[in-house]
Parts: C-alpha cells; structure tokens; sequence
C-alpha cells in the first residue's frame, strides 16, 4: 500500500504544479469510514490509507510552493460529475 500511496502522491503533486498558482483541496475525512467493511477495519484502515496519502502530499507540496486547503465535502461523490476541473 506504502508504493501506491507514494505513486498517487507524485501523481498528485505532478499534476498540479503545471499550473500556476495552483491549490490542492482536500477533504476533511471525519467520514471517511462511512461504508461497511467492517467496523475494525473502518477504523483501522480506511482513514489510515487517505490520511496517509494526505499526509504524504502536503510534504511533496511544500516542496514545490503549492498550496493545500481542507474542505468539508456534503455531496455524495457517487453523485458528482466526472469531469476534470479544466472542463
């Protein structure tokens, strides 16, 4: 998990340091755990894995000069568009 967590993160930061003043958001992950997989491995895993790859950006970012900001999401991403941000 470590490599794809590190993969993912490079992606990430390599993505957006194409453009100029660019800002990662991220989100809040009080509800990471929302799904079933267990309630042991909910705690255990699932918020260890996205606080991991969060972590791992801020580090790669700041490295860079990009900004990072925290946000609560509201919206079910089952429901959001699948569109990149440039379209």
């Amino acid at each position: 998990m470590e490599d794809e967590i590190e993969k993912a993160s490079h992606r990430t930061v390599e993505y957006a340091s194409q453009f100029e003043n660019s800002v990662i958001i991220l989100e809040y992950l009080d509800s990471i755990t929302d799904e079933d997989i267990g309630k042991y491995s909910n705690r255990r895993l699932g918020k260890w894995l996205f606080s991991r790859l969060q972590s791992r950006i801020e580090e790669k970012v700041a490295e860079h000069g990009i900004a990072v900001e925290y946000v609560y999401v509201y919206v079910h991403p089952h429901h959001t568009p699948k569109m990149c941000h440039a379209c």
